[in-house]
């Protein structure tokens, strides 16, 4: 392997390795369709909150849907939980039915690159005062000690 080479795949690592998978998101400015309404997702006031991008054409989150629902269905009135997607309401509505999606789905009103999220599916796991205490970019373990105590149970 010539010099040329190997100084292409030094900076092809340092460049891949230094994306952030996670990033710091400014939950206040994504918005997203409920019915007809423009929202805000909204963060901390006295609830535990869970921030999950995902979408219909990704084998991960289709794999973790099962699980993050059975999990996150146990959570209790005290956490707010926001599945957003950039898919079409079309696409939205066949996969909730798949997968039996028992909370509503919501559609980012912009796509999912355009408000800063790079891989899904991505994981947001924030405290009642707005603190982010787990994001976990990739497919997840819902049914971990870390998580389960996040939601309260055991």
């Amino acid at each position: 392997m010539n010099i040329l080479s190997k100084l292409v795949l030094f900076v092809s690592f340092i460049i891949l390795s230094s994306c952030n998978k996670t990033p710091d998101l400014d939950f206040s400015q994504i918005q997203y369709l409920d019915g007809g309404d423009l929202k805000s997702v909204e963060i901390g006031n006295g609830k535990k909150t869970v921030v999950h991008f995902f979408a219909s054409w990704c084998g991960d989150c289709r794999r973790e849907m099962p699980d993050a629902n059975e999990v996150l269905s146990k959570a209790g009135e005290n956490v707010r939980i926001y599945y957003l997607t950039d898919d079409s309401p079309e696409r939205m509505a066949q996969m909730s039915k798949k997968y039996n999606i028992p909370f509503e789905t919501y559609q980012v009103n912009k796509s999912l690159k355009n408000v800063g999220v790079y891989y899904i599916p991505l994981t947001y796991f924030i405290d009642e005062n707005g603190k982010q205490i787990i994001a976990q970019a990739e497919q997840i373990n819902w049914h971990s000690k870390e998580i389960k105590s996040f939601l309260g149970y055991n």
